[in-house]
């Protein structure tokens, strides 16, 4: 099966593309080269029944562990050609969507500063 993608990394010009060719009934399957943070910004980009998947390239790949996606190109586009659409259970939050967990108390704090500390790591590693 021969596929015709587009490839960028600007979100803005993505999203739009993505939500014209949905409309007109051309798009196959929206793809994001990340984790679960890179589902949740395209969820949130993007109008309700928008097809996404996922190439795995994030820190845990949550989702993609859960929808047994595979992180090699040739998995990908087994899974564009073969694969099937389901429609995932979300749940919102100050206004965005979350397709994985919510919490509060510890563990909240807990992924906060490590989130938090993952940005002045990265921080730290652009000034060198």
């Amino acid at each position: 099966m021969d596929f015709k993608a587009e490839i960028s990394t600007d979100l803005e010009h993505v999203t739009r593309l993505a939500d014209e060719l949905t409309e007109e009934g051309k798009l196959r399957v929206l793809v994001g080269v990340g984790g679960d943070g890179t589902a949740a910004e395209l969820v949130n980009r993007t109008k309700e029944g928008t097809p996404i998947t996922l190439l795995p390239a994030g820190n845990e790949n949550l989702l993609a562990r859960h929808l047994f996606l595979g992180s090699t190109p040739e998995s990908l586009a087994e899974t564009i050609a073969h694969g099937r659409v389901i429609h995932l259970d979300a749940g919102r939050a100050t206004g965005r969507i979350f397709l994985l967990m919510a919490s509060c108390g510890l563990d909240a704090e807990v992924v906060r500063r490590v989130h938090e500390l993952q940005n002045r790591a990265c921080e730290i590693a652009q000034l060198s």
